[in-house]
């Protein structure tokens, strides 16, 4: 095994680009440096309380409360909640006890409908609207608290870039629009690294491009042949990019594997990184357990795949010297910033380092392992989880001590 050095946000991370609109290295060491070693309130000044004050969803029984392939929960500003059940492709609408009032969508290709595989992500675009990612069908939807449609948009393909997605919301109603920069198919002989950049643009409310504000390298894969097949796995433990846009109407990115993050603005400018001192854990330390129980053990029962695995897993990999740092990025009700730390398969408990909208670090939360958070409000935590062996939406109190 040998190892993947990763790059500080400090270092040059991007090459300099040729008038593309996108960031250059001497804008990114620009950026104000925030730097905590400790966090101000103490860790664990908020808690998640024990118990949900809601939960719903069943195995059988009431088609309605059968939840899959969820990617988004939001509560609404009436207090109902929306549920994204990409699944059967529909919008599911439950008051604030969890009962069922309607659902709107289908398959398709027609205005309210949505396409195969499209993550549905839910994002709030005023306080009676919000908007649904229909990535597969290449456009936005709008719908307003009730669940009717407003507008139905198409995202224009950006030249020499794959398919475009919208990834969050700005304060000002523009939209943080992502795709791979150039071919997005992935080719390659076996034993290559393929690597991707993904460039994010801006797309105003009249749905026309601003330039490139930044760029990012994507998660590396590997090109892994065994028996004839060939599979393009991500290398084991090495960070996913995540992003997200703050209330100043900036992009938050992170690399995620150091706890850092950059702060964009909507001019293109790097204005400030912010840093936060954790405990590394070291590759070596933990990756024959890692193999086994994030990899093997789960394909115990598809011999082919398991030996697909098997296979990659024996190669002299690029493996990063220690895991990632985070792996999920959330701006709460009180425009904290909350970053999930990498979780181990064998973790009980999941911890998100909070901090402040100016990047000084707050505290940690602990959250069970298992519940998946998708909104933060200023005393609850709105996600699903599949504890009970399938999925059910839940929230949970926040609690705040000081």
């Amino acid at each position: 095994m040998k190892y993947l050095y990763t790059i500080l946000l400090l270092g040059p991370l991007f090459p300099a680009c040729k008038n593309d609109g996108s960031n250059t290295y001497s804008d990114h060491i620009s950026a104000k440096i925030v730097e905590s070693t400790s966090p101000s309130l103490g860790s664990n000044a908020w808690f998640v309380a024990s118990e949900p004050e809601l939960t719903f969803g069943t195995e059988e029984g009431d088609e309605n409360l059968q939840f899959y392939r969820v990617f988004s929960v939001i509560q609404l500003s009436s207090g109902n909640i929306v549920v994204s059940n990409s699944g059967t492709h529909e919008l599911r609408f439950f008051d604030l006890n969890g009962n069922f009032i309607k659902s709107t969508g289908q398959n398709g290709r027609g205005p309210g409908d949505f396409g195969d595989w499209s993550s549905m992500n839910l994002h709030k675009y005023s306080d009676d609207a919000f908007i649904v990612n229909d990535n597969s069908n290449n456009r936005g939807q709008i719908f307003s608290n009730d669940g009717e449609l407003i507008t139905v948009n198409s995202i224009e393909k950006i030249k020499n870039a794959g398919n475009p997605s919208i990834t969050d919301v700005f304060t000002d109603n523009s939209w943080l629009v992502w795709s791979v920069i150039g071919s997005a198919a992935i080719t390659g002989n076996p034993g290559e690294i393929v690597q991707h950049e993904v460039g994010f643009h801006r797309l105003f409310p009249d749905w026309n491009y601003d330039k490139m504000l930044f760029k990012i390298p994507a998660r590396p894969r590997y090109v892994n042949e065994y028996q004839g097949i060939t599979n393009y796995p991500f290398i084991p433990l090495t960070a996913e990019p995540i992003y997200i846009t703050d209330s100043t109407n900036a992009v938050l990115f992170s690399k995620a594997s150091e706890p850092t993050i950059t702060r964009v603005d909507t001019t293109g400018n790097y204005t400030h990184t912010y840093k936060w001192d954790l405990t590394r854990i070291k590759t070596d330390s933990i990756w024959d357990r890692y193999k086994q129980e994030y990899y093997l053990d789960p394909l115990s029962s598809y011999p082919d795949r398991k030996a697909q695995y098997e296979h990659l897993l024996s190669e002299d990999l690029p493996i990063p010297e220690n895991i990632p740092a985070i792996s999920a990025l959330k701006i709460d009700a009180e425009d904290n910033v909350w970053a999930k730390r990498f979780v181990l398969p064998w973790d009980e408990t999941e911890v998100w380092d909070v901090l402040s909208s100016s990047g000084n670090w707050l505290t940690s939360i602990k959250i069970p392992q298992g519940f998946t958070v998708t909104e933060i409000g200023s005393d609850y935590l709105l996600g699903y989880t599949q504890k009970n062996g399938f999925l059910e939406i839940v929230k949970f109190p926040l609690i705040k001590n000081s």
